[in-house]
């Protein structure tokens, strides 16, 4: 008896033993029936996050669409032909990697990535010009335009033209989610100012000059390191400066009744500040467009004083679009001088003016990209250069 219960105990253990063994060899090949039914795919990733996955025939159409995406913006952003780019990317960490799925996962498509670059994070924001506006108040009435961001994001726009009801004008573009960052180094010509010898002469008024010899202004080629970062530039760093052509002095005869002028450091005489924008020709260092600068921009403080440059009378005090506010000063002889984007007047029309006396303020209104005045000098109504005046 002791014997059958033994040998029947010994049949269920080995019973039990094959059918857990079976079992373990039934799990193990569906493990690894489902590792061999995995399918490839690639995942588009943004700072480490998932964002869709795609299956792996199509990673080359995603490439593409890519840089499709990053080349829209060089095309948008209005760069010479000659300039050199030295990078285009998305200023996010996108990568695509290829991963295995489950053969029951569900992708995504294209078209889910395609509308997902299309989207803004904020959308652009456009204003419809009615009657009555002007583009100096629309600015002053923003705290967060200027003047000249409506001219950087509406570059077809004259701002000295008439503007009708209806127009539509960017004032801030959209903010895409994916950024492009356009990065690129671009060559241009620019003058470099000559010196001006004046020569005493007391039968001369303070308002007249005879011009001895002709000033030539030299030339400079200057290096700029640029960003632009969505079609608009972000960055404009000059880094490297190589005279090519020394300037020559000019020889003028001045008069001895006195008037404001140059005595060295950063005093120019109608103002104290920073040269930022010499007189003549030069060459727009994204755009690479040759424009003409009719006087020379000295860059201060709001607020910094301005001073007549000659005894006159004051012909106009006003302000537009692109002058901002700005005062006109008649010496006689056909000589007037122009001060402009001023914060302040503080003389009226038909005052007289003695020079060094105070007329002004420096500003920034205008067409204008930073604090300072602009000073021009014209003879008989044509521009002349400053520097042979101050």
């Amino acid at each position: 008896m002791r014997m059958r219960l033994k040998r029947k105990f010994k049949n269920t253990i080995y019973i039990a033993s094959t059918l857990v063994f079976g079992w373990v060899i039934t799990v193990s090949g569906i493990s690894a029936m489902k590792h061999l039914n995995k399918l490839d795919a690639v995942e588009f990733r943004v700072e480490g996050e998932t964002r869709f996955t795609l299956p792996a025939d199509q990673a080359d159409e995603v490439d593409l669409i890519l840089k499709k995406y990053k080349l829209n913006y060089l095309s948008k952003s209005s760069i010479a032909p000659e300039a050199k780019i030295l990078k285009v990317d998305f200023q996010q960490k996108i990568e695509i990697i290829p991963v295995k799925v489950d053969d029951e996962f569900t992708f995504n498509s294209i078209d889910d990535l395609t509308a997902d670059l299309s989207r803004n994070e904020v959308e652009a924001d456009w204003y419809t010009i009615v009657s009555g506006d002007n583009l100096w108040q629309i600015a002053m009435d923003r705290t967060d335009v200027t003047l000249t961001t409506i001219q950087d994001y509406n570059p077809l726009l004259d701002l000295n033209a008439i503007i009708y009801p209806g127009k539509e004008i960017l004032l801030k573009p959209a903010d895409p989610v994916y950024d492009v960052e356009v990065h690129l180094e671009n060559i241009a010509l620019e003058p470099v100012e000559f010196d001006t010898i004046r020569i005493k002469d007391e039968s001369l008024l303070t308002s007249q000059r005879v011009i001895l010899k002709e000033g030539i202004e030299g030339e400079k080629k200057v290096v700029y390191d640029i960003t632009i970062v969505n079609g608009y530039p972000t960055e404009v760093l000059a880094i490297q400066e190589t005279v090519l052509k020394q300037p020559v002095s000019a020889e003028v005869k001045v008069g001895t009744k006195r008037t404001v002028g140059r005595s060295g450091g950063n005093n120019y005489g109608v103002v104290s500040g920073r040269l930022s924008s010499n007189y003549g020709y030069r060459t727009h260092p994204i755009s690479g467009r040759r424009i003409f600068h009719n006087g020379i921009d000295l860059a201060a403080p709001t607020g910094t004083a301005v001073y007549a440059y000659a005894d006159g009378k004051v012909t106009s005090v006003s302000q537009d679009n692109t002058l901002g506010k700005y005062i006109t000063i008649d010496h006689g002889g056909g000589l007037k001088t122009r001060y402009l984007h001023l914060s302040a007047y503080k003389v009226s029309v038909g005052d007289k003016v003695t020079a060094g006396q105070r007329i002004g303020s420096v500003g920034n209104t205008g067409y204008s990209t930073g604090s300072h005045l602009h000073f021009e000098v014209l003879k008989n109504g044509s521009y002349v250069s400053p520097w042979n005046y101050i």
